[in-house]
C-alpha cells in the first residue's frame, strides 16, 4: 500500500485530484502528501469512495462518497 502512495506523486505532470476506492489506501495517500507538503485540496484533491468517520475528524476533512448506500449517494 505504501508502495502505491509513494507512486502516485511520480506522475508527470503530478496531478490535480485523486479518487481512490478504498479507505485505507486514502489515508496512506494522505500521509504522503503530508510528508512531500502537498496540500490538500489547495495542491491536490483527494476523493474518497467508502465512507469512513474518521475521516470527518481528519484536517481537512476528506470528501468521502459512499455509493453502497441503500437511500444512494451520500457525500460527506
Amino acid at each position: 500500500m505504501k508502495q502505491i502512495a509513494k507512486a502516485v506523486f511520480n506522475y508527470k505532470p503530478v496531478p490535480t485530484a485523486i479518487v481512490i476506492g478504498r479507505n485505507d489506501l486514502a489515508l496512506y495517500v494522505f500521509r504522503e502528501m503530508q510528508k512531500r507538503g502537498i496540500r490538500c485540496p489547495e495542491d491536490i484533491e483527494l476523493i474518497v469512495y467508502g465512507d469512513d468517520h474518521a475521516f470527518e475528524h481528519m484536517a481537512p476533512t476528506l470528501t468521502a462518497f459512499d455509493i453502497f448506500s441503500t437511500f444512494g449517494p451520500k457525500i460527506t
